[in-house]
């Protein structure tokens, strides 16, 4: 936890013991590249948090593929018939929640109640739990 709080973004990290961590995590900015968070030190292997890619067309899509219960992130993507087969793996303790918040246009998103006025824009929000099977995500035009 201390290590992390030496990069920019972390507004704080605790341990809360049994390999469970409380994170904030604050990132603004322009969309002028891809974004892969976290890129963790010492760490060659990442399923990310959060995704954001540019497309050509000027939108952004941004995926939260590690915030699903369940099997994990490699179940929820790998469908129902693949997903049953790592039932006996590790299961997800994952708890919180996503929010975005932005002044683009949100195009599409999967979050349970859509977008809400925010005084920044627009806003979505998902909630993770244990049982969560999709992985937010949502297409905006910048």
């Amino acid at each position: 936890a201390a290590k992390l709080m030496k990069y920019a973004g972390w507004r704080s990290v605790t341990y809360r013991g049994k390999g469970v961590f409380d994170v904030d995590y604050h990132f603004e900015g322009r969309a002028t590249q891809d974004f892969l968070f976290p890129a963790l030190p010492d760490n060659d292997m990442i399923i990310p948090f959060i995704a954001i890619r540019r497309r050509a067309d000027g939108t952004v899509m941004v995926t939260a593929p590690a915030f699903t219960g369940g099997s994990g992130p490699l179940a929820a993507r790998a469908g129902q018939s693949a997903a049953a087969g790592m039932k006996d793996g590790p299961s997800s303790r994952a708890e919180g929640r996503f929010t975005i918040v932005t002044d683009g246009e949100i195009l599409t998103n999967n979050s349970e109640d859509g977008a809400t006025a925010h005084a920044a824009g627009r806003q979505l929000r998902w909630d993770v739990t244990s049982t969560s099977n999709k992985i937010p995500e949502t297409l905006i035009r910048l």
